[in-house]
């Protein structure tokens, strides 16, 4: 049976919302899965805030870290659409993205 990665992520959750999910600098213990989660919902609320709905896209262009990924899984809780953009990328790459991507969000 084919479920959407909300699904799979919800059911690690519930099993194991107290496992470290990540560790990064800045916590120490690790970011559990529960925590993790819970971010991500207020990161869909903030996103839903901003305007964004279900199956808007939202654009990214952020440096590989924690923010990123809780705002990754913020927008797939909300049912959006992710389209990074590599931090590196240049000023025309970024603009050729974002007009093919046309994004209700950018961050």
């Amino acid at each position: 049976m084919a479920r959407h990665l909300t699904q799979l992520i919800a059911h690690q959750v519930q099993r194991r919302a107290d496992a470290v999910l990540v560790r990064t600098d800045g916590i120490d213990e690790g970011l559990t899965y529960g925590d993790a989660w819970a971010w991500a919902g207020s990161a869909a609320d903030s996103l839903r805030s901003a305007g964004a709905r279900p199956g808007d896209g939202v654009l990214v262009r952020a440096p590989k870290a924690i923010h990123g990924l809780i705002a990754y899984l913020g927008a797939l809780r909300l049912g959006a659409v992710w389209t990074p953009v590599a931090p590196g990328a240049t000023d025309a790459e970024f603009v050729h993205v974002l007009a093919d991507a046309a994004p209700r969000l950018v961050l």
